[in-house]
């Protein structure tokens, strides 16, 4: 490591705790202890340094994939459960949300063995209350199936626009073009090239207060490219291990509009 890089461990900002004079939208940036010393968690420890300079409230937290814990969605808070879990299973935009066809099976059959419910499209509006579409996820050769599908899809609302891996886009044209006519939703498939490997599509999407920021990898150039089309604001941060792991900045990151139900987050995330 360079002595630069010594210093700047040492003098860096931990972003420990949320300031009250920053604003209202909190994010959980998963940089567990046990990383340390390696790649990975340097580059998480970026990813906080980066949102916390722009201003935002940012909390380092003991947990690998704060992404898989917990889903805020529509002003409420679900705690992590197989029915409705993010990670691989949702992406979630202001007013919908997709969802991983990979799982029905499996929900389906917990669900009535355990709820005795009928079908998962019922139990997620039950939960949820909203729209929502069921897509396969990205099929890759000699890869397992279910890839997450926040690692080929981002949506942001507030642009009114959805990107896609062009892969996953291939395989699901159909259900694409269906969210593309029934929300008046423009979905962009994007052509990542040797960039597809680096998860380009796994961007942290901050929306507060009518602007739009967009916290995405650095090397990913022509998702960068797309993001400034759409006037976007960007936060980048240089990403090349932690995609090796299977995700990268949104898998790592979580995000709460509500102070008052931090402390409770925090510690669902961190398994206490």
């Amino acid at each position: 490591m360079s002595l630069e890089r010594k210093v700047r461990l040492v003098t860096r900002n931990t972003c420990s705790e949320f300031s009250p004079k920053k604003r209202g939208l909190y994010v959980l940036v998963g940089v567990p202890p046990d990383l340390n010393g390696d790649e990975t968690y340097e580059e998480r420890q970026d990813v906080a340094d980066a949102i916390s300079r722009k201003g935002f409230n940012v909390s380092e937290v003991n947990c690998h994939w704060p992404r898989d814990k917990y889903v805020w969605f529509k002003n409420s808070y679900v705690h992590s459960h197989p029915y409705y879990d993010e990670g691989g299973c949702f992406v979630l935009g202001k007013t919908y949300f997709v969802a991983s066809a990979d799982k029905e099976r499996y929900w389906d059959y917990r669900i009535r063995r355990v709820k005795q419910m009928d079908t998962i499209e019922n139990k997620l509006k039950e939960i949820h209350n909203s729209d929502f579409y069921m897509i396969p996820s990205l099929r890759r050769r000699g890869c397992d199936p279910e890839i997450h599908l926040d690692l080929s899809i981002s949506i942001i609302e507030s642009r009114n626009l959805m990107l896609v891996d062009e892969r996953h886009y291939r395989q699901q044209k159909r259900i694409f073009e269906k969210i593309a006519y029934e929300r008046s939703q423009k979905v962009v498939s994007v052509n990542c090239g040797d960039e597809a490997n680096l998860w380009p599509m796994n961007i942290l999407i901050l929306d507060y207060r009518g602007k739009t920021t967009a916290v995405a990898n650095a090397n990913c150039k022509k998702v960068l490219k797309v993001l400034n089309k759409y006037d976007i604001d960007l936060i980048t941060v240089p990403i090349r291990r932690l995609p090796s792991l299977g995700g990268s900045i949104r898998c790592i990151t979580n995000t709460v509009e509500c102070l008052s139900v931090y402390n409770k987050i925090k510690s669902s995330v961190e398994g206490r």
